[in-house]
């Protein structure tokens, strides 16, 4: 469903390409898979609940891009393995914290996700792991992370280029991929 895409392929990418190609580039196939996934499970998720969650992702975004910029690959590498770890870590345990205001708590969510998503695209585990707690149906799950992730994709897309990580190349190469990704996610 498009959910583990980044978690798989920034690896996969990174063995032939510097991660600040790879994250621009898995940001622009994410809106095919996003877009099919949101289309097939339409009416599932009442975009004002995710609202709040999505401003705060939006705004991490660009310190994620500005930390994708500055680092090494190394500590990026390791930041990727640690949030894989930690995330799976967290929901295997499957413990529970009662939130009194889910509005509220999106805001500190959003921003982790943000900067995830800046930083390597990965802004599936917190949102993941928060509507796992908040014990959100599956279909209003699915639903609700695509919503997500489409519209963090769309606004997170004109922040890399404003920072000059969408150059012709990499438009071309990843034009080339969009048909397998949009099929991929059917």
């Amino acid at each position: 469903s498009g959910f583990a895409f980044s978690l798989i392929s920034l690896p996969l990418l990174t063995m032939v390409m510097p991660q600040e190609s790879a994250v621009p580039m898995l940001a622009l196939l994410g809106l095919p898979i996003n877009a099919v996934v949101l289309f097939s499970s339409r009416g599932q998720a009442d975009p004002k609940r995710f609202l709040p969650l999505l401003v705060a992702g939006v705004a991490g975004t660009l310190p994620g891009i500005l930390l994708l910029q500055a680092l090494p690959e190394g500590p990026l590498r390791l930041i990727a393995g640690v949030t894989v770890t930690i995330t799976a870590a967290v929901y295997i345990a499957g413990g529970r914290v009662r939130l009194r205001n889910e509005r509220n708590a999106m805001i500190p969510v959003g921003l982790v996700s943000g900067i995830l998503n800046g930083l390597m695209t990965f802004s599936g585990p917190p949102v993941i792991v928060f509507l796992a707690n908040q014990e959100a149906e599956k279909e209003e799950f699915r639903a609700g992370l695509a919503l997500y992730f489409l519209g963090l994709n769309l606004l997170s897309i004109p922040m890399l280029a404003m920072r000059g990580m969408l150059g012709g190349g990499l438009l071309t190469a990843t034009a080339q991929l969009l048909p397998a990704a949009a099929l991929g996610s059917v």
